[in-house]
C-alpha cells in the first residue's frame, strides 16, 4: 500500500485529517458483511497507522522514526535503519502513538 500521494501534506490540519480517516475507517468496516469483518484487515489500527505512516509529509519522519524506536525497543530490534527493519511488520508504529506524535 506504498504511494507517493501525500496524504498529511506540509501545513495540514493533522487533526482534522487523522478524524476523517478514522471515520472512513469506522464506515468502511460498518458497510463490511458480516461474514467478512473477522477477516476485514482495514479495521486494525496497524493497517491505518501504515497508511498514515507511508503518506506523511517529510516534516513528520523524525516523529514517525521515534515511534519506530520506541517500538524497536520494546521488540527487542537494535538496528532500525537495517532493511530487514524496513519491512519487519513488528516495527509498524502503534497508531495512536503516532497520531500523538504527529500532532504534538
Amino acid at each position: 500500500m506504498h504511494s507517493t500521494d501525500k496524504v498529511f501534506t506540509e501545513g495540514l490540519d493533522t487533526q482534522k485529517k487523522s478524524r476523517d480517516l478514522e471515520e472512513l475507517q469506522n464506515y468502511l468496516y460498518n458497510i463490511c458483511p458480516t461474514q467478512y469483518e473477522e477477516s476485514y484487515i482495514l479495521d486494525t489500527k496497524q493497517v491505518l497507522a501504515e497508511i498514515v505512516q507511508d503518506r506523511l509529509y517529510q516534516e513528520y519522519y523524525g516523529d514517525v522514526k521515534d515511534c519506530v524506536a520506541t517500538k524497536a525497543t520494546a521488540s527487542g530490534i537494535t538496528d532500525i535503519n537495517s532493511a530487514a527493519a524496513a519491512y519487519n511488520p513488528a516495527l509498524i508504529p502503534d497508531y495512536d502513538e503516532l497520531r500523538t506524535a504527529v500532532l504534538k
